[in-house]
């Protein structure tokens, strides 16, 4: 988020981060589904995972907005204010349509968690 308002325009930093929060989610649902995740960058294929698992749910805008090279941080790939402000929405909007499809999260993002 703070690379979002960052006056460097670091653009490419906050949608690696976004990435980077997405990635760790769909781990987190996969380990929480008992199965091993792929050691990769590449949501879809995490999200694939997911769906092979039994949750369902539509993954495919929320990647195409989010999905990135590590090499976004370097300038090697563009990123405008635009690009990465959609892709923080969507690393958000990710951790709920896991939550709705059934993830086992307890993220503090997804809202309170019904088991205490």
């Amino acid at each position: 988020g703070a690379n979002l308002l960052d006056r460097a325009e670091r653009y490419g930093d906050s949608k690696w981060a976004s990435l980077q929060a997405a990635e760790k989610t769909l781990k987190a649902a996969i380990t929480l589904e008992g199965a091993k995740f792929k050691f990769s960058h590449g949501l879809a294929g995490l999200c694939d995972q997911l769906n092979a698992l039994g949750l369902k749910f539509d993954w495919k805008p929320l990647v195409d907005s989010i999905q990135c090279t590590p090499g976004i941080r370097y300038g090697e790939e563009k990123c405008n204010r635009d690009e990465a402000l959609a892709a923080h929405r969507a690393s958000l909007r990710l951790v709920l349509a896991l939550r709705n499809a059934g993830a086992k999260l307890q993220s503090g993002l997804a809202g309170p968690s019904s088991a205490h």
